[in-house]
């Protein structure tokens, strides 16, 4: 299921019940059922009890949301999914107090949301780097 299934977001919030099911909805949007260490691009990733997934090779620990727009955020998931499906189905585009409005957020999160989404969307991105090991190669070779 995408976003563009969707038709309202009260179909949206039926879809996704829960934290896990967002969870499950991104791994299988960027990984397709085969996880990637974001680290060193390894596949032979295992799961662990705690929900996150851990990479056999480097040993780092990880989560779906490692390298996306959603990493490090404190909001839920469906508010995310929500605003992304706020904007992209608006003609007019949402501003940040409308969006506000909707998402029971404060107008300066819901601001921070839409600068994000709209990076996104004219990157031409859906979240998810594709050369997510050329960052990560970029960052260490400018360290040292």
């Amino acid at each position: 299921m995408m976003f563009e299934d969707f038709h309202s977001l009260k179909e949206l919030s039926n879809h996704f019940k829960s934290q896990r099911s967002c969870l499950d909805f991104l791994a299988w949007k960027r990984w397709k059922g085969n996880p990637i260490c974001p680290y060193c691009g390894c596949t032979s990733i295992y799961h662990r009890r705690d929900g996150r997934f851990a990479c056999h090779r480097c040993k780092n620990s990880f989560s779906v949301l490692v390298g996306t727009v959603f990493q490090n955020t404190k909001l839920p998931l469906l508010t995310w999914f929500k605003a992304i499906f706020l904007v992209c189905n608006s003609k007019q585009g949402v501003s940040s107090c409308q969006l506000s409005l909707f998402l029971g957020v404060t107008q300066k999160t819901a601001w921070f949301i839409l600068h994000k989404i709209r990076l996104l969307l004219r990157d031409g991105d859906d979240g998810f780097p594709d050369r997510v090991q050329d960052s990560i190669v970029q960052r260490k070779s400018k360290r040292g």
